[in-house]
């Protein structure tokens, strides 16, 4: 049996909805109970997916095995952040991150790659950096 709403229910559940679109003060994602004047949600590329023509049919690719032709994923995140970071100090980098010097030095210089975590870490202190 389907429960058909209401207009009743259908104006509550907009009302409830958090507005995915949106963060709180401290930019963080707005939810149900966030409450006060909303700002924009920061988002950050991570990657880039260069899609093929045979990606019109990915879903019947991925069926038979050959979806790794229809497109590529190449991680940009670093390549995009490591830049804003250089431009602040390493020694302010390491204190905002708790990383090592030598660790942000070999980050910062390229001769590094930060693994999930380290990179987490790297975001939160562009963050903090743009916060100030």
């Amino acid at each position: 049996m389907i429960q058909l709403k209401t207009v009743g229910d259908v104006f509550d559940d907009f009302i409830a909805h958090a507005e995915c679109k949106a963060a709180d003060a401290m930019g963080v994602r707005a939810t149900v109970e966030t409450v006060g004047q909303l700002g924009r949600l920061r988002i950050i590329a991570s990657s880039q997916r260069h899609i093929s023509k045979a990606a019109r049919k990915l879903e019947v690719n991925q069926i038979i095995g050959s979806a790794s032709e229809a497109y590529r994923e190449h991680d940009l995140g670093w390549y995009i952040q490591r830049p804003r970071l250089r431009k602040h100090s390493r020694l302010r980098v390491s204190e905002v991150s708790g990383l090592s010097r030598s660790q942000v030095y070999n980050l910062l210089d390229g001769s590094a790659k930060p693994n999930e975590s380290t990179y987490a870490v790297m975001l939160r202190t562009l963050d903090v950096f743009e916060r100030e």
